[in-house]
């Protein structure tokens, strides 16, 4: 893991992605985190479910521990708030653009409208145009 070798090598990792809030800067004293855990995060969506009154909804996340993770964060939040995940829809790491259709259909034909993406690198893949920035 890489964050075992910055360790040993006793050279700073700057992360402007690693929301996992297991990544402790105890055990990873190079590791410095330029971005907000996943906990913090999760529970703005759970406060945004809230202040719109929704009681239900679906979370679209990547199958990896990361996904799972931040999964497991916003399921606590939402029962914090009085509402939860109905349907987890899970993607593989890196899948096709037809098995992103397949789930993305599976879910719509459901009756719960209100969908939380979380992950990155799923509406970048969507909407290439939104990730792109004005230099």
């Amino acid at each position: 893991m890489l964050f075992h070798v910055v360790n040993k090598l006793q050279v700073p990792l700057f992360s402007f992605g690693a929301t996992d809030p297991t990544l402790s800067s105890l055990q990873y004293p190079y590791f410095l985190r330029t971005t907000i855990n996943d906990h913090f995060q999760m529970y703005a969506i759970a406060d945004l479910v809230q202040y719109f009154g929704w009681r239900e909804v679906v979370a679209i996340f990547v199958d990896n521990d990361y996904g799972r993770n931040g999964i497991s964060i916003l399921d606590d939040a939402l029962t914090k708030n009085r509402a939860k995940i109905s349907y987890k829809a899970a993607f593989a790491l890196g899948p096709s653009i037809s098995d992103i259709n397949i789930l993305l259909v599976e879910v719509n034909l459901m009756e719960l409208r209100v969908f939380l993406i979380a992950t990155d690198w799923l509406p970048s893949l969507l909407d290439p145009s939104a990730t792109n920035s004005p230099e």
